[in-house]
């Protein structure tokens, strides 16, 4: 049944669809509980059908918006990167692009920032929850080109103090 859920969200025609297929989720939860599954795999299948969502939105964001002007990563974080999620998880995610110079990075930016803000939009009717803190590709800290993360990471190490630690432990 798990896999028949993903292999639905990976193939569906339109947003509507994934969202409705991700409401199913919890029903396929309950029955994997009830039928005595441990934890551990069932926050593993929680977090396959996000994994398939946020792939399949992808997907259906770059058909709306044409095709990415150069290569991109979109990062599942938090628990959802983990493997750990729960039913009441909300989404921590982040885009990192690679332009072909850093003079195009802020050229380039406002794709996928659209491109973050239509996934994120869409897990959040799906039933991830858009995280309170922004930790989402949406937001221009979380969706940036590969220097700039550099920099972050740099920061975060070299910082070490409490913000920059929350971040990176989520990160």
């Amino acid at each position: 049944e798990a896999a028949l859920l993903l292999d639905k969200i990976a193939h569906a025609a339109s947003p509507e669809e994934v969202i409705h297929r991700c409401r199913q989720a919890p029903l396929l939860v309950k029955s994997l509980l009830d039928s005595g599954a441990q934890t551990r795999p069932v926050t593993r299948l929680i977090s396959a059908v996000c994994d398939a969502a946020t792939a399949r939105f992808l997907e259906l964001a770059a058909r709306d918006l044409g095709p990415a002007p150069c290569p991109f990563v979109f990062l599942a974080l938090g628990s959802q990167g983990r493997r750990e999620m729960t039913l009441f998880a909300d989404q921590d995610n982040a885009l990192i692009f690679d332009p072909p110079t850093l003079a195009d990075a802020s050229a380039l930016r406002p794709y996928f920032l659209t491109l973050g803000a239509k996934v994120c939009a869409w897990l959040d009717q799906a039933g991830y929850p858009l995280c309170q803190g922004r930790i989402m590709a949406q937001n221009e800290k979380w969706c940036a080109a590969l220097a700039d993360w550099e920099r972050i990471a740099a920061e975060w190490i070299h910082k070490a103090e409490p913000q920059q630690l929350l971040e990176f432990n989520i990160f």
